[in-house]
């Protein structure tokens, strides 16, 4: 029975109980409860929108027709589970579905027969999607003429399969070598294939590009020979512009001898190809000399008419990151407008590693360049993540060798850039993920944006609730045991740790870099989840407060 009491002898009653001290307990964890709440409301009010995460049934990963999401559309989100390479009757065929967006039922389920390409068989590559319409890449390989064939088929949002079009060949002596990269322009309006052919020692650098447009019909193709030799050359990134040039980043060491390579005497360049009878090819020394780039990227429109290259730096030794690098090109000139070398303070290496900010050292080169993202007044950011991977080869007292793979998704690094290349400022999200043999499946991270800023959606360890902004970050080994969080970084670098699942009970794992974006984050994300043999969705948006 529960008895209230009155106001003046509450607190002399409640001293001759013997749980007096758990009742003070409950009290305090609900008045931190409370606090909670009240931050959450009054975040949520700042920001005016609020994440949603909406999930599916589950399905048994043996009965459903799909093992991964293809691309989300304005209303509903492809599926896919490709054909087996075996004659196993009820899993050779290729399955794809659709389905809706925001009911997350199941529209239309399309089986479509295993098939082959002038008798060889094809291997699914990858998917692009314009206007609501998926671009399915596919690869062959015959082994008597030793070609490598590229094939692209459609399929709308009504179940309508085009017959697959071959779009490039290489030739190759093993199915390994060389390879074919896919890229679409800003507008989605353009298709490039750079086509790179298998390394040769000796030989001298060349490669080959091909544009389409949305209708798959050809524009212009080139095929380019370098007088460089293929061993002290290489591409680091190549991206097309919505008016269909092709620019290409790259890196030139002259040293002789390959064994020799320092890294500091790197020539670094930036290559234009427009197309026409004749293609017109133009090359540009970005003037990055006398230092270590660990990291670089590019992106093509965007702000207009300009691209961006952005990556990171050191001064000292090829082990450190001494800073950024944010050029910004005029694509009709293929001329520098800005190039700035922002170097990192002190206090923030020190957020990584104070030992090495004491020392006047960087941050250590593992940071990998993941995307460029525009900001609504003209400027960009720049993300990048601390990602390696580690190789190790132990035998065992029964003579047994064993090799495991250890993968590590850490911290990201976000960089605002100002509308004339200046940094703005560094954001530094705190995050701790490995795992083993496994690819990194359940690590790393989605990216959404909307009004509010930039959002990171990555699994975590439970207790980094509480430490969040507190204590250094706990790693999380095992997402089966941990939790689903939301970082949200406001564009004045503020920070917000939301915690979206607590993957408690059910034990599902959701895979971030399996997960596709809706309008490149703008609208949210459908994620890819898994808890051993079963599947589901979960549908991530934000919903706006109404005024």
């Amino acid at each position: 029975m529960v008895r209230i009491l009155p106001i003046q002898s509450s607190i002399y009653t409640l001293l001759r109980y013997k749980n007096f001290t758990v009742f003070m307990k409950i009290r305090h964890k609900c008045t931190q409860i409370l606090w909670m709440l009240l931050i959450g409301l009054t975040t949520v009010s700042a920001q005016g929108s609020y994440p949603l995460l909406e999930w599916s049934p589950e399905y048994n990963a043996r009965r459903a027709k799909f093992d991964r999401v293809l691309q989300v559309g304005d209303a509903g989100f492809y599926t896919y589970r490709p054909a087996a390479a075996g004659l196993v009757a009820g899993n050779r065929d290729e399955y794809f579905a659709y389905y809706d967006r925001y009911s997350l039922d199941e529209n239309w389920l399309l089986k479509n027969p295993r098939w082959e390409w002038e008798g060889r068989r094809v291997d699914f590559k990858q998917s692009l999607m314009i206007n609501n319409v998926q671009y399915l890449f596919y690869e062959s390989y015959d082994r008597t003429q030793d070609v490598r064939k590229l094939l692209c088929r459609t399929l709308d949002t009504n179940a309508n399969l085009s017959e697959p079009k071959l779009v490039e060949t290489l030739d190759s002596r093993r199915r390994s070598r060389g390879g074919f990269i896919i890229e679409l322009s800003q507008d989605r309006s353009k298709i490039a294939i750079f086509t790179n052919p298998p390394y040769e020692r000796k030989g001298t650098e060349s490669f080959y590009i091909r544009i389409y447009n949305a209708e798959l019909e050809e524009e212009w193709n080139a095929a380019i020979e370098l007088t460089y030799r293929d061993r002290n050359f290489s591409i680091m990134s190549f991206d097309v512009t919505n008016s269909g040039d092709v620019y290409v980043l790259s890196k030139y060491d002259e040293t002789p001898n390959t064994g020799s390579m320092n890294g500091r005497d790197v020539e670094y360049k930036l290559m234009r190809i427009t197309g026409g009878d004749q293609n017109n090819i133009s090359e540009f020394d970005l003037g990055l000399q006398n230092m270590f780039i660990h990291s670089i990227g590019l992106e093509c429109d965007l702000k207009d008419g300009e691209m961006a290259i952005s990556g990171f730096y050191g001064k000292r030794n090829s082990w450190d990151m001494d800073g950024a690098i944010y050029l910004s090109v005029d694509q009709a000139q293929g001329e520098v407008i800005s190039s700035n070398l922002n170097p990192f303070s002190q206090e923030f290496v020190g957020q990584f590693n104070r030992y090495r900010a004491r020392r006047g050292k960087g941050i250590r080169r593992n940071f990998v360049f993941r995307q460029f993202v525009p900001r609504p007044d003209g400027g960009a950011y720049v993300i990048a993540e601390d990602y390696e991977m580690r190789i190790q080869t132990v035998q065992t007292s029964r003579g047994v060798t064993v090799t495991n793979y250890y993968y590590y998704y850490n911290d990201v690094i976000v960089l605002s850039i100002g509308k004339e290349g200046d940094v703005d400022w560094y954001a530094h999200l705190p995050k701790r993920q490995s795992s083993m043999n496994d690819g990194g499946f359940y690590l790393g991270y989605t990216f959404l944006i909307n009004d509010a800023g930039l959002h990171f959606v990555y699994n975590d360890h439970r207790k980094n609730t509480k430490r969040w902004g507190k204590k250094p970050m706990r790693p999380i080994t095992n997402a089966k045991n941990g939790n689903l969080v939301m970082v949200s970084v406001s564009h004045d670098a503020e920070m917000t740790y939301t915690l979206l699942n607590r993957n408690k009970r059910q034990k599902f794992r959701v895979s971030p870099r399996s997960s596709r974006l809706a309008n490149d984050g703008y609208d949210g994300a459908v994620l890819l989840s898994l808890r051993g043999s079963r599947t589901r969705f979960g549908n991530l948006y934000f919903e706006k407060d109404e005024e």
